[in-house]
């Protein structure tokens, strides 16, 4: 029971790191100014996410090593550095924003500036991380995935017309502002 209960939290957790803060109000955001039009952007996102999963899961079973340890054996750990760096860099500004993020959220609930928020919520990450380990992350993070499919429920709730949910499946020009609508459609 305890591996299917991992199994469903980490495809939960899965999800909800693919679709974070600034993934739901980009998409809240096209929806507002263009409604189901870039309905197609996002499939095809996910389709593609699907094959560079599935390529690196297949990768991992024959070659019984991660994909940072296959790009390190074939091509040596100088080359290595490269997407190494990149990763560390886009992770740290994705720690800055998450932190920015919660210290906005929290200045809505209180009133007091995002400013005076950013060191607190930096030092209750560390030290849940020191103190808590990362087993609670990993779970605690799990949890709060479940949040993702409460929009799941709404779409299946607000019941968009379906003649209009296929007809964006298929690229179309916007009526207005294209450079917006491309933008939108790569973010």
């Amino acid at each position: 029971m305890s591996a299917l209960v991992d199994l469903v939290l980490g495809i939960v957790t899965s999800i909800g790191g693919f679709v974070e803060a600034g993934s739901i109000s980009t998409a809240a955001e096209a929806g507002a100014e263009f409604g189901f039009q870039l309905v197609w952007a996002i499939a095809i996102a996910t389709l593609m996410l699907g094959m560079l999963v599935e390529m690196s899961g297949r990768l991992a079973a024959v070659s019984k090593q991660s994909m940072a340890a296959a790009v390190r054996e074939r091509f040596g750990i100088k080359f290595q550095m490269i997407p190494l760096g990149a990763e560390l860099v886009i992770d740290t500004m994705l720690l800055a924003a998450e932190i920015g993020g919660a210290a906005i959220a929290i200045t809505l609930l209180t009133g007091v500036p995002w400013q005076w928020w950013v060191i607190p919520i930096g030092a209750l990450v560390w030290w849940i991380l020191w103190v808590c380990g990362f087993g609670v992350v990993e779970y605690g993070m799990g949890l709060l995935g479940l949040v993702t499919l409460s929009f799941v429920y709404s779409a299946w709730r607000l019941q968009p017309p379906a003649h209009a949910l296929r007809a964006s499946l298929v690229p179309s020009l916007p009526q207005h502002d294209w450079v917006r609508y491309a933008f939108l459609s790569v973010s």
